[in-house]
């Protein structure tokens, strides 16, 4: 058990050492602060909040009772009467300026077994704090490998967009996430005969298709281009959602296309290289085009300053 500490007000402080003694000899990793003023409780509440404060036998004028339950409600800390029950009016006559526990001070018992309740509660809630922590911290690390990655990955619900990654928004050519705002996925996606519509009700409901489907993606420029979609349930802030991914079918020949383009021309001018421009003329020569009467030309130009331009 971790240690956590319980606050008892009493005008001496030989009450709370007695209590600390019997809470460790029980077994409960407990430590015990002694406070004898309403000033006292305060600056221990503000340093570090007891799991409960146990209101024994202070000075009146020094710390009453309904001031130092005012104080434990602004920190949400347990307060309880630690008296005996042999002056039941005097009792009464307390308990009507403020409501708290009452602990027997006669039976030991009822104060470890509610002390260490409260220990035990304390620790569940550190727990589920600290789990809480680890999941965030797990979310923000899958947001920015979500961000990052090379495929396009949206979040939707009901049809709408509720969050899309940096490829998702280049693939629509659009900059900013907030252009996806209202824009609903049957406006964006033709799919043939299949009724999307329905799709997206079936999905809400956890039925998901056994394959890819075919669309044809329109992007709010008026531009199109087709995709494979694949489904998949997901949460996105504490919320159930889709994950949608989104695979251009004709991505394998754009990136043999751009490779080409990468390795033929130069990316200064945009013009052929040298290895192009001597590929390209052995080709015109070997086809015979430029025999017999046909003419050609070999135009040389070498604009001013270009070596400059290339540095």
């Amino acid at each position: 058990m971790h240690s956590v500490n319980i606050l008892v007000t009493d005008r001496s402080p030989e009450s709370a050492e007695n209590i600390n003694s019997l809470l460790r000899n029980s077994g409960i990793n407990i430590h015990v602060i002694h406070a004898r003023t309403s000033t006292e409780v305060k600056r221990s509440l503000d340093n570090d909040a007891p799991v409960l404060i146990l209101f024994a036998d202070p000075e009146p004028d020094d710390a009453a009772l309904g001031e130092i339950c005012e104080l434990a409600d602004a920190f949400d800390v347990t307060v309880a009467l630690f008296t005996d029950l042999r002056e039941p009016d005097r009792l009464a006559k307390t308990l009507k300026t403020a409501a708290c526990l009452v602990i027997n001070s006669e039976q030991e018992g009822l104060l470890i077994e509610t002390v260490g309740r409260l220990v035990k509660r304390s620790e569940a809630y550190l727990n589920r704090l600290q789990q809480q922590q680890h999941q965030e911290e797990l979310e923000h690390r899958y947001n920015l490998l979500l961000d990052s990655s090379h495929d396009a990955i949206a979040y939707i619900h009901e049809g709408f967009h509720i969050y899309a990654n940096r490829a998702y928004l280049e693939a629509l050519r659009i900059k900013d996430e907030s252009e996806l705002d209202g824009l609903s996925l049957l406006e964006m996606l033709q799919a043939g005969e299949t009724n999307l519509k329905q799709l997206f009700k079936g999905l809400s409901k956890g039925k998901f298709p056994n394959e890819a489907l075919e669309v044809d993606v329109f992007r709010p420029d008026g531009s199109k281009f087709a995709a494979s979609l694949a489904f998949s349930p997901a949460r996105f802030d504490g919320e159930d959602c889709i994950q949608m991914m989104v695979q251009k079918r004709d991505a394998a020949a754009e990136l043999k296309a751009e490779l080409e383009r990468l390795r033929v021309l130069d990316p200064l001018t945009q013009l052929y290289n040298r290895k192009a421009y001597a590929t390209r003329l052995d080709e015109f020569i070997s086809s015979g085009t430029a025999q017999g009467d046909a003419a050609a030309a070999v135009l040389y130009l070498e604009p001013d300053g270009y070596l400059n331009l290339q540095e």
